[in-house]
């Protein structure tokens, strides 16, 4: 006899909700795992030779899964899940720490940039320009 699959977990139908029509590649990607792990986790179950078994996501996982959907430590709460609501409380002020360096690095740029003899206005403020998206491919920001 072989294991029924088991039902999908609250949490995983709430992030399956809010990816809406983000990808999973996309998802899995940005919450730094591949594709068949999402898919596992999201369903709440993984394919054994006795059939399934149930699989969740540790804290650290689902907090990352969560922003990558763009659910928020609160809905995280609601669902019992306040390791990984503390875990994805720390992702989001990182990355808001690493958006505000980004912007002084790109208002550094900005300023060396019209510092550059011989360039017209325009050329500056294409540097300019051309400095901030550099940094924020560099650092993978959104």
């Amino acid at each position: 006899m072989t294991a029924p699959r088991p039902p999908q977990p609250p949490v995983m139908q709430l992030i399956e909700q809010r990816r809406g029509r983000l990808s999973i590649r996309k998802a899995a990607t940005a919450a730094g795992i591949s594709e068949a792990r999402w898919r596992q986790l999201e369903s709440g179950a993984r394919s054994t030779p006795l059939g399934y078994a149930a699989e969740s996501a540790p804290p650290d996982t689902l907090a990352r899964m969560a922003r990558a959907a763009g659910v928020t430590p609160a809905e995280l709460r609601e669902n019992g899940e306040d390791g990984a609501a503390s875990i994805l409380e720390e992702l989001i002020a990182e990355h808001a720490a690493q958006a505000d360096a980004d912007e002084e690095a790109a208002a550094a740029g900005a300023r060396a940039a019209s510092e550059v003899r011989g360039l017209s206005a325009r050329q500056r403020a294409a540097l300019a320009a051309m400095i901030a998206d550099d940094l924020r491919t560099l650092r993978g920001s959104d």
